[in-house]
C-alpha cells in the first residue's frame, strides 16, 4: 500500500479493531517467485488458479494490493456479467464454498445494477480468514479472528465485503478518522441487498442507540473497543437509513448510493464533504438531524 500525507503521515498507532492507515490510489507491478504447487491469489485480474511459480502481477488505480499464497485450496469458479468469481476454500466444506459463490453472484449483480459497474475483471473470495476487503479480493470466515462463524453469517460477511469494492475500493475515505463513512454506507448497501434478495422490509430504529451518545465520526481510539462497532456499523447505518427513508424509502436509498458513487468515485470523502453532498442531494436546509449522530465543524 502507498501512504497518504496530511499534516503528517496518515498512519496511527495499531489498534486491534479497524484500520489505522489511509492509503492512496496507486498503480502496482509486482514480480513474484514462489515454490511450485502453490496457488497465488491477488488483487490482480491476470493470475491463474494453476499459478506459475514465477511471474508478474499488475493492478492500476487501487488503494492497496493484496496477495495470498495457498496450498491445495478447493476452488469454485463462476462467471457473471463477464466477471470471473473465484471462491478459494481452505477446508473441504464444498457445500459452503458453493453457497458463497452463489450469494457472491447475486450480490455482484445487485450492486452493479443499483450502484455502478464492478471496478475489476475478477472477484476472488478466500474462505479462511477474518472478514476483510481488498481491491478485487475479499477474505471471510470470522469476525476479528474470533473463530469460524455459522454459514449464514459468513454469507452475510461476503455481501458486506463485496459492497466495500464500491465504498472503500473506489469511493475513498480515511478509515481511522472517518471509519463510519465506508462501514456505515457499506452496511447500508448490504441491508438494501438483503431486503431485495429476500423481499423483506428494512426495519431500523434510532431509539436502539439512545445508550450510545457519542458521534459516529470520531477517530477510532475515542471509542471503547467493545462498543466501537455499535457506532461505526450500527448507529451510523441506522441514522443514514432514517434520513434516506424519508426520500422514497428503499428506492430512494438505492438512488442516493448510485449518485454518491458516481460523483465521488476515485476521490476522497470526509464527513464534512459527505454532509455537504447529502444536504444538496436531498435539498436539506440545516444540519439539525446530522448533529444527532455526527460531530460537525462549526
Amino acid at each position: 500500500m502507498v501512504a497518504t500525507y496530511k499534516d503528517g503521515w496518515n498512519k496511527e498507532d495499531y489498534i486491534s479493531k479497524g484500520e489505522t492507515y489511509h492509503t492512496a490510489f496507486s498503480d502496482y507491478r509486482i514480480n513474484y517467485e514462489i515454490p511450485e504447487n502453490l496457488t497465488l491469489v491477488s488483487t490482480s485480474d491476470n493470475e491463474l488458479v494453476t499459478s506459475p511459480s514465477k511471474g508478474q502481477l499488475e493492478a492500476n488505480n487501487v488503494k492497496d494490493f493484496f496477495i495470498a499464497i495457498l496450498k491445495d485450496p478447493n476452488v469454485i469458479e463462476k462467471e457473471i456479467n463477464n466477471i470471473n468469481i473465484r471462491v478459494f476454500g481452505i477446508d473441504n466444506n464444498k457445500k459452503l464454498h458453493k453457497e458463497v459463490g452463489d450469494i457472491s453472484s447475486e450480490a455482484l449483480n445487485y450492486f452493479e445494477e443499483k450502484i455502478g459497474p464492478y471496478p475489476h475483471g475478477q472477484l476472488d473470495i478466500i474462505v479462511d480468514q477474518s472478514g476483510m476487503e481488498y481491491p478485487g479480493i475479499i477474505t471471510v470466515g470470522s469476525i476479528y479472528n474470533k473463530g469460524s462463524t455459522n454459514p449464514s453469517l459468513i454469507k452475510s460477511i461476503v455481501v458486506h465485503e463485496i459492497a466495500h469494492q464500491w465504498f472503500y475500493g473506489v469511493v475513498s475515505n480515511d478509515p481511522y478518522n472517518d471509519a463510519w463513512l465506508d462501514e456505515g454506507i457499506t452496511e447500508l448497501a448490504t441491508l438494501l441487498f438483503h431486503a431485495d434478495y429476500r423481499n423483506e422490509e428494512i426495519s431500523l430504529d434510532v431509539e436502539l442507540f439512545k445508550d450510545f451518545p457519542l458521534p459516529v465520526n470520531l477517530p477510532l481510539d475515542k471509542y471503547d473497543i467493545d462498543s466501537q462497532s455499535n457506532y461505526i456499523y450500527g448507529k451510523s447505518t441506522t441514522y443514514l437509513w432514517d434520513i434516506l427513508t424519508k426520500n422514497d424509502g428503499r428506492v430512494g436509498a438505492e438512488e442516493f448510493l448510485k449518485n454518491y458513487y458516481n460523483v465521488y468515485k476515485y476521490k476522497d470523502v470526509d464527513t464534512q464533504e459527505f454532509v455537504r453532498y447529502i444536504k444538496y442531494y436531498l435539498n436539506m436546509k440545516d444540519d439539525n438531524i446530522f448533529k444527532e449522530f455526527l460531530l460537525l465543524e462549526e
